[in-house]
């Protein structure tokens, strides 16, 4: 079940990194009242979340994580 687990967890973190495009503005002009991350801090959380899970995905799947 951890192999299955793990092949699936892997295969999102490659579409968290791929797909998507940084939503934040990048004009840099935000409205009055509110917070925006700059489009690069966008796309390096992105990146970091897509990593991290690739790299729990491969653990799984090779035996060195468990879930409990």
């Amino acid at each position: 079940m951890e192999k299955i687990a793990g092949a699936a967890i892997f295969l999102v973190g490659l579409l968290i990194m791929f797909s998507g495009r940084p939503t934040a503005a990048k004009n840099g002009s935000p409205t009055a009242g509110t917070f925006r991350l700059p489009s690069w801090a966008d796309r390096a959380i992105q990146w970091g979340i897509g990593i991290l899970s690739v790299w729990f995905g491969v653990q799984l799947f090779f035996g060195e994580a468990h879930f409990f």
